[in-house]
């Protein structure tokens, strides 16, 4: 770019912006209320979109209930899904409650008001939604946002009957993964599948 240039073109500039301001310009003063009174309706505050997909690389927040088994109570906690981590954060306090990497989260399943997260080797935590008048299902959105960020799946309850010998018709390592599920077994024929979890 030419410095000639650059000099003409902000001369031109200037001398345009002066004839805006002497010949189009008036000295009424502008209501700076509402722009158009037969819109004067309260304006409803409009949440955003719900976006599961792990491209959502921050934390995704709700208010959510946390059941203290060992003090029987529930603490109020938000709850944070991130593309690699779940948290869980005490509301008064701050502090974090529970805290796991989405590769552990095993599983969950969603109850009526209530979601039970299934982590590392099979624990258990149950949280309830906070707000039950929301306008927006929030357990399904927390259902979606660990279906995009985890390899965990939705929990499957199975009633599995013993067979003539008093087996199950399956095999299981420790850390409850089904190694070898016997074809026309009762497991089999419930659903069970290799590589399940337990």
């Amino acid at each position: 770019r030419s410095e000639k240039f650059e000099t003409m073109a902000t001369r031109t500039r200037h001398e345009y912006l002066k004839d805006l301001v002497t010949n189009h310009s008036t000295n009424s003063v502008v209501d700076s209320g509402q722009k158009f009174s037969i819109f004067s309706k309260k304006k409803e505050k409009i949440r955003p979109r719900f976006l599961p997909d792990a491209s959502q690389r921050g934390a995704i927040l709700w208010q959510v209930l946390l059941d203290d088994s060992g003090q029987s109570q529930q603490i109020e906690c938000f709850l944070g899904i991130s593309a690699d981590t779940l948290v869980l954060i005490e509301e008064q306090s701050r502090q974090i409650v529970f805290v796991s990497p989405c590769k552990s989260i095993l599983g969950w399943s969603p109850q009526t008001n209530s979601l039970r997260i299934y982590h590392h080797q099979g624990e258990c935590l149950i949280i309830h939604i906070k707000d039950n008048n929301c306008e927006r299902d929030e357990l399904m959105e927390i259902v979606e946002r660990l279906k995009a960020v985890t390899q965990g799946v939705k929990v499957e309850d199975l009633s599995l009957k013993r067979n003539i010998m008093k087996q199950l018709g399956f095999h299981v390592q420790p850390d409850g993964i089904v190694t070898l599920v016997e074809s026309s077994g009762p497991a089999s024929e419930q659903g069970l599948k290799q590589n399940s979890r337990l």
